[in-house]
């Protein structure tokens, strides 16, 4: 979800500078943390063997969507000079409007699968999605880039006034958001009233959610971005007049959204969680028992006991 304030407002003050040390130094910390827990599930989400090869890539996309507005964010409250923090502000709401694309690709990936098998399985083929999908978030991010640089340099001598933000967020804030949720809540009705038809066929219900967690994952994606966006217009109107705890609670909101973002990976792929005991391993070996048996569970692997030992070889004696 975007930090948009810190441009929104007709203010000519750093407010990072404005906040209290124990603020500011609290985001900061907390920040990291979350960039820290940020990073190790985009690791452990690449070292998954199960995981679909295009879900992995879009959902590891989504995690670092998360990651860099995060960190710009952490790092603007160390500028003081307005100018370059209001940059890093841009380029930082830019990198987070790519979240709201990437959920819309998702699903659309999703729903060609359900929707289209055959086609997507001959047709699609991961290298060729990772090449739409790329090139989709360049030109989004190249869109982007231009319009904030046309409006530096049409109102470089009076850009704080919030001229050039309001230009900005008419033309691609208020598009993006609306025209990418209306999309992808369309994608996942659809993905939902077929999946409804499948699953009256077939008795297993538990089997068709193992099968599905992939699309499972793009729904609980899907439905943190709307309570995230939810919050931040609450957060808008309870602080018209107060852009310092604007600032921020919608720095909190970031973070707690790509905190969500984090979890529903981690606590969802059982082979995640294991590839993030993997690592915590090195300096725990205590946990390589509890690992083992994640492995045998992830993978179906078959293991054999002394009595399974001796009950295979009486069977293979004539």
């Amino acid at each position: 979800m975007a930090n948009i304030t810190g441009f929104v407002e007709m203010y000519v003050t750093n407010l990072d500078e404005e906040m209290g040390d124990r603020v500011k130094y609290g985001l900061v910390v907390t920040a990291c943390l979350v960039l820290l827990l940020n990073g190790i599930s985009l690791r452990a989400l690449n070292r998954t063997r199960n995981t679909p090869a295009s879900a992995r890539f879009l959902s590891s996309a989504l995690l670092v969507f998360d990651f860099v507005p995060n960190l710009l964010y952490a790092v603007r409250k160390f500028v003081i000079h307005f100018k370059y923090s209001m940059v890093i502000q841009f380029i930082g709401v830019g990198w987070s409007f790519l979240a709201y694309l990437n959920i819309a690709i998702m699903c659309v990936e999703r729903l060609m699968i359900f929707q289209w098998p055959n086609f997507y399985l001959r047709r699609v083929s991961s290298q060729v999605f990772r090449k739409i999908s790329l090139i989709m978030w360049t030109v989004y991010l190249t869109t982007w880039t231009l319009s904030v640089g046309h409006c530096f340099v049409i109102y470089n001598s009076n850009f704080l006034s919030g001229n050039c933000s309001d230009d900005v967020i008419e033309k691609i804030v208020f598009l993006t958001c609306p025209i990418t949720t209306i999309f992808s809540c369309s994608c996942l009705v659809k993905i939902a009233f077929i999946i409804r038809k499948h699953t009256k066929k077939v008795k297993n219900k538990s089997s068709t959610l193992k099968n599905n967690k992939s699309t499972i994952v793009v729904y609980m994606c899907f439905m943190n971005y709307l309570l995230t966006t939810f919050i931040y217009i609450v957060i808008m109107f309870i602080t018209v007049d107060n852009n310092l705890l604007r600032r921020i609670l919608m720095d909190a909101l970031m973070m707690f959204n790509s905190l969500l973002d984090t979890f529903v990976y981690v606590l969802w792929y059982k082979e995640c969680r294991m590839e993030v005991l993997k690592m915590f391993a090195v300096i725990c070996p205590s946990l390589n028992t509890k690992i083992e048996r994640m492995r045998v569970s992830v993978f179906d692997v078959m293991t054999f006991s002394s009595s399974n030992f001796k009950e295979r070889k009486d069977n293979l004696t004539p």
